[in-house]
């Protein structure tokens, strides 16, 4: 079960001018819980592109995972 996720722009940078586009960088952290009380946390960094429709709004065109971080403990550790 996901107990806490946290997301934070860390990088954004205009690439496009017609139609506007941007890149943006992207840190998450994700922290669960298994049924035996185990916690697993995630931190990483996703690279996204971003692309702006007059008529839809923005929309993401590409998304790829940068880097991760995985840390486990068999007992509650992160909060």
């Amino acid at each position: 079960m996901l107990k806490t996720a946290a997301f934070q722009i860390t990088a954004i940078r205009q690439t496009g001018v017609s139609p506007v586009r941007v890149s943006a960088d992207i840190r998450y952290t994700l922290i669960g819980e298994n049924p035996g009380g185990a916690r697993e946390q995630r931190i990483g960094t996703w690279k996204t592109e971003w692309l702006e429709n007059a008529a839809a709004g923005w929309r993401v065109v590409q998304w790829t995972a940068d880097d991760e971080t995985v840390s486990r403990a068999k007992s509650p550790l992160f909060v």
